[in-house]
């Protein structure tokens, strides 16, 4: 019989790390203090803060968890608190040198939050294939059909099964033996939700096109930032994400504002400029998925109007260097 209690003693023998979160699917709600802290524009790092977060969602059945259902919920969970998906100190310095003397709240431990949907479907399966956690194993068909009159506590203190009596073999009744099937290879385990390597809706990727964000181009202007492409362009871009306008256009392109990624169409290792018409607004982790520079699947991914953008702009930029620079400045040495 599957139960709460019977699940939280399969959790702590096989993953304890999740059974912190167990309130939260069990109740909707949950206590949390993730740590919060700020680094200032010449790197250095405060102390830290525990910043006190309530959780809530709405509880859900033991028996109908699996791991695609509990993804789901933590996608939502993770729109709304987004430190939730800010898992260690090494993420969150990233996001601190994105945004200098921005706090940023993260747990080292809410990594558990994805893993805990797949160790429950697990304790459900092993609950059908004769599981007892009071002794902590998987008890086989066979046994359990040779001791149903035995109790748990009996069948971990003595043998379950009578030793069967030796029999002599021959050659002819020997059975062949079966060839060994290849084992399949592993895949790769991962916490990222389903699809959200798919490429956007349209409006998504329009959104997501810097160039194409009339906020944005007035703040550059404003800001007198607009005229020439370099990296304080780039980083007057970060400081407008940053706004009451900025952070309301990432949440309407579907970003979390505090781990979106500015994106060069055009990498800068292959000469891609810091320019708004070569900028897009990406997820955090994005620039891991594409490999390969310029890839098929990355100008899948940022759209058409983002990739015609860039390269009517580098073709701008080449024609603009061909009219004249002066040549005697540059120095073959530089890397």
């Amino acid at each position: 019989m599957i139960s709460w209690d019977r699940c939280e003693q399969f959790l702590r023998q096989n993953n304890a790390g999740t059974v912190r979160w167990l309130p939260l699917l069990k109740t909707g709600i949950m206590h949390w203090n993730a740590t919060e802290r700020t680094m200032d524009e010449f790197g250095n790092i405060s102390n830290a803060n525990s910043v006190p977060v309530l959780l809530t969602m709405e509880p859900l059945e033991l028996a109908t968890i699996t791991r695609e259902v509990w993804l789901g919920r933590v996608k939502q969970l993770k729109l709304r608190f987004p430190a939730l998906g800010v898992v260690g100190m090494t993420a969150a310095k990233k996001l601190m040198k994105i945004s200098p003397g921005i706090p940023v709240q993260f747990d080292g431990g809410a990594g558990f939050v994805s893993s805990i949907g797949l160790n429950i479907e697990k304790y459900l399966a092993f609950e059908l294939q004769g599981w007892d956690p009071q002794i902590g194993r998987v008890i086989p068909v066979r046994l359990m059909k040779a001791v149903q009159s035995t109790s748990p506590t009996e069948l971990g203190k003595r043998p379950a099964v009578a030793m069967a009596m030796p029999v002599a073999v021959t050659k002819s009744s020997k059975t062949p033996k079966t060839p060994k099937t290849p084992k399949t290879p592993k895949t790769p385990k991962t916490h990222e939700a389903p699809g959200r390597r798919d490429p956007p809706s349209e409006v998504h990727k329009l959104l997501r096109t810097a160039a194409r964000c009339p906020p944005l181009i007035k703040y550059l202007k404003r800001e007198s930032q607009y005229g020439h492409m370099n990296e304080g362009q780039w980083r007057c871009i970060r400081r407008w994400c940053e706004t009451t306008d900025g952070v309301a256009w990432l949440k309407t392109a579907g970003l979390d504002p505090l781990s979106f990624h500015l994106h060069h169409v055009k990498a800068k290792e292959s000469g891609g400029h810091y320019s708004v018409f070569n900028c897009v607004f990406a997820p955090g982790s994005a620039n891991s998925w594409w490999g390969a520079i310029d890839s098929a699947h990355m100008r899948e991914f940022v759209g058409d109007e983002a990739c015609k953008l860039s390269d009517r702009h580098a073709k701008w930029c080449a024609l603009q260097a061909a009219k004249g620079i002066d040549q005697s400045k540059f120095n073959p040495d530089f890397d």
